[in-house]
């Protein structure tokens, strides 16, 4: 087999394990930090008391999920275009199958991605507009 196209097989692979594991390590954080924030008093009450501190933390929220976004983005655009290099050969049809970065797959990304987003973004609201019962 033409060694550009082991090499473009195996860009294509470490690309899918790059996905996934970006992929696994910002749900990880989303969920650490909604948990974080469900279960410690002292960060909801210092969020409550301080505008600047929850302003912070619904900026940064806000920059990381356009950080993962483009991260997102350039993958998709680089496994399309090893997915084209490979296209030539018929022979590789399964290991395109197995390792392409297809639309439903960044699609699904998005929605438990921005879908935990909103649940960071609503304590944070929550916690600036209600403040804690005397």
């Amino acid at each position: 087999m033409d060694p550009t196209i082991i090499m473009a097989v195996q860009a294509l692979k470490d690309l899918n394990a790059s996905y996934v594991d970006t992929i696994g390590k910002v749900i990880g954080f989303q969920l650490v930090a909604i948990g974080w924030m469900l279960t410690s008093d002292k960060a909801r009450s210092f969020l409550r008391s301080s505008k600047i501190a929850n302003s912070a933390f619904l900026l940064v929220g806000f920059i990381c999920l356009l950080g993962h976004s483009a991260i997102v983005f350039r993958m998709f655009d680089r496994c399309r275009a090893l997915v084209a290099s490979l296209a030539t050969s018929p022979e590789l049809s399964h290991v395109i199958a197995a390792y392409e970065l297809t639309p439903v797959r960044i699609t699904a990304n998005y929605i438990a991605v921005f879908g935990l987003f909103a649940v960071l973004a609503l304590i944070g609201v929550v916690l600036r507009t209600h403040r804690e019962p005397c």
